[in-house]
């Protein structure tokens, strides 16, 4: 490797050059790694040989790593430095990164070689190495006949064309989307910081003098639920929604109705996919490889669940009507968000913004975070200015263990623009690879609002919470003492990769944590324990929408993949919706007034990310989490015993073993439901 995002710096970890980096370096990066893997490849293929795990496995494990790094930077830019350029650049290299995963799958003498690698001999985690490739291999088709193969190709190469046009789409979806207000009484209820950063995000695009509320990810926006303008809040929920399901601004559409369109060519793309394999449906192909092994079980795990989240949700509007002084039925799905707050306020008298000055960037993370985790697994942060990043917001800290042994640097960058997705994830800049010292290098990525000039940045609730949840990420990665890449940190399953981070949520308001870094910004005083008690005493309120939210999009991605190639292709705008609002009536949701956390058109995770047919695993890795947290709870909290114990049974182990058995190492047995149904307040008494 030549290229310079492709070596290992001199600077601590080899930390990649960054700096400057252009959508022409990361093209050629990308060429040389794809041709180095094709290399590697050949050299495998060519050895003459018997098949070992020494001279197979073990370079097709070198050229993951090389590869991954090159991807990693390409994704990691594609998500967060997403300009006209990069856009074009990933136009380009996805269907080009689809059909070098299918040369792969087409492979057949490499796929020989891995085949007859004996396991004899091997240590366990190399055994789990050579069952995961070996599945890898078939899942990628290679065993198929020649015309399957092809049929295959032309499938991955369309899919991925769609879905880079899907998440072009949904970025400029919402931009359009987002709500141009002139009279500042229409956003009564906001803060002062909250209308200036909006005026300036107008400013930024022509509106001088105006006020532009931008969309997130999310069907109902974080901002409803300070408006107190009913007008202005269904305006700007009626925008959100109808991203990618409209044809009409004047239905709140952002011009972009495409997306579901594109998103339901996709379903009926991967149930073709499925059907080669011998599936009935993507799911059903996809979580045979998971933790919940059958689509059938994890559909059902949902459905289960709904119902009594829907009723919850019944009691919740109650409560806001009266509140609220109207009757139910006057509470709409732009609503809800404003009034969970009020409840929240009077009932459990917890003002959400009231709390932001004690909730500082700096604090959460170094005094929160961090302290957190040097408690729990002994480690250490050191911040470097030094090191370049590609945003000048963007900080970094080499991470040491309690041995002063370098383990991984850790990179944050945490500022909301243009041109970044929404939402907030941990990456992978480069890989884990203990077999030639190399450390990780691991990105989270967040939209936290960022302040005004000299202003500090004051946190929401959320933002402190998804702090601590990304870490939980980061913290998969930097302790995994895994040998070889593939299998090291959040290589897992995809409904075991959110539980490590969920369990890490729990420490944000522990005794031991919490009174180090929740810290006013004027006062330096501590977060009152009133307020932590009312927190705790109102963590089951709104559970009933949340879940139901949550449970309505993990259903409808369950709806548009258990679609058969036999049910046919939805192929209009109108159809497609059509389909969504059947799959949202056939639960019940047509006589509430919650929305999906996501609609079709609207839907990355499923349509332009990993997750499709695996939007579930949020909620069982959750199931994990609870038991955990619980198990932290009796075992005596935030000690360094906990956390080694917790570190060595799943953190360090990545996928070197069956993530399942890591589980039944820390617990004794398998997951249970009820702790996480008694959490949300869904267990019936």
């Amino acid at each position: 490797m030549t290229h310079k995002l492709l070596q290992a710096s001199s600077d601590i970890g080899g930390y990649p050059q960054l700096a400057s980096t252009t959508s022409h370096d990361i093209h050629q990066a990308l060429e040389e790694a794809v041709q180095a893997q094709k290399l590697a490849w050949n050299n495998i293929c060519a050895n003459s040989e018997t098949p070992t795990f020494a001279n197979t496995i073990e370079p097709l494990e070198d050229s993951y790593r090389e590869f991954s790094r090159a991807t990693g930077i390409y994704y990691t830019y594609l998500s967060s430095m997403g300009t006209p350029e990069i856009l074009e650049l990933s136009e380009y290299w996805e269907p080009k990164l689809a059909e070098h995963t299918t040369a792969m799958a087409n492979n057949e003498p490499l796929a020989t070689r891995i085949a007859n690698v004996e396991e004899h001999n091997l240590t366990p985690e190399q055994q789990r190495v050579l069952k995961l490739w070996k599945e890898t291999f078939t899942d990628a088709g290679v065993y198929l006949s020649k015309d399957a193969q092809q049929q295959l190709a032309a499938l991955e190469a369309e899919l991925a064309k769609l879905s880079a046009e899907f998440s072009k789409a949904l970025l400029t979806g919402a931009q359009q989307a987002a709500l141009l207000i002139h009279d500042e009484e229409e956003l009564t209820g906001l803060d002062e910081s909250t209308r200036e950063r909006l005026a300036l995000n107008a400013a930024k695009n022509g509106h001088e003098g105006a006020f532009l509320l931008p969309q997130d990810l999310f069907a109902a926006p974080a901002l409803l639920e300070s408006l107190e303008n009913p007008a202005t809040r269904e305006k700007y929920y009626a925008n959100s929604i109808n991203r990618g399901r409209a044809h009409t601004r004047d239905a709140g559409s952002a011009d972009t109705p495409q997306t579901i369109q594109t998103g339901a060519k996709m379903s009926y793309l991967r149930a073709q996919r499925a059907a080669l394999f011998g599936a009935k449906n993507h799911a059903e192909l996809t979580i045979r490889r998971a933790v919940a092994q059958k689509s059938d079980e994890a559909l059902a795990m949902l459905e289960k669940m709904l119902p009594q989240a829907l009723a919850n949700f019944r009691k919740e509007l109650e409560t806001m009507a009266e509140v609220a002084g109207v009757p139910v039925e006057d509470i709409h799905a732009a609503d809800v968000p404003y009034y969970l707050k009020r409840v929240a306020e009077e009932k459990y008298r917890v003002d959400i913004q009231a709390l932001r000055p004690y909730f500082e960037l700096n604090s959460v993370v170094e005094r929160g975070v961090f302290y957190a985790a040097e408690t729990l697994y002994g480690i250490s942060f050191t911040e470097h200015p030094e090191l370049s990043s590609y945003y000048p917001d963007m900080r970094v800290w080499e991470v040491k263990d309690e041995n002063g042994t370098l383990i991984g640097i850790f990179a944050l960058d945490p500022y909301a623009r243009a041109t970044k997705q929404g939402g907030a994830w941990m990456n992978d800049l480069v890989p884990r690879d203990e077999r030639i010292q190399q450390v990780p290098v691991v990105l989270n990525t967040l939209n936290i609002a960022e302040p005004a000039e000299g202003a500090p940045a004051l946190l929401t609730l959320d933002n402190v919470r998804t702090l601590f949840h990304e870490f939980g990420h980061a913290l998969h990665s930097l302790l995994s003492t895994a040998k070889y890449p593939s299998v090291a940190g959040t290589n897992v399953p995809r409904d075991f990769v959110e539980y490590p981070s969920q369990v890490n949520e729990m420490w944000m308001f522990h005794p031991a944590v919490v009174g180090n870094y929740a810290r006013h910004i004027d006062t330096g005083e501590t977060l009152p324990q009133e307020h932590i008690d009312a927190l705790r005493a109102s963590e089951q309120w709104g559970e009933g929408f949340a879940t139901s939210e949550y449970l309505g999009a993990a259903l409808l991605d369950m709806a548009w993949h258990t679609r058969s190639v036999e049910d046919g292709l939805i192929d209009s705008c109108e159809d497609a919706k059509a389909f969504e609002d059947e799959v949202l009536k056939r639960y019940g949701f047509d006589q509430y007034p919650v929305s999906p956390r996501y609609l079709t058109g609207m839907f990355k995770h499923i349509f332009g990310g990993g997750y499709a047919a695996g939007y579930y695993a949020y909620i069982y890795s959750e199931m994990m989490d609870a038991e955990t947290v619980d198990w932290f709870e009796e075992s005596g909290g935030a000690t360094r015993h906990n956390g080694e114990t917790f570190k060595n049974a799943i953190l360090a182990t990545g996928n070197s073993q069956d993530p399942a058995e890591s589980f039944r190492q820390l617990r004794g047995r398998d997951p249970r439901i009820e702790p996480l149904l008694r959490r949300r307040g869904l267990l019936e008494e």
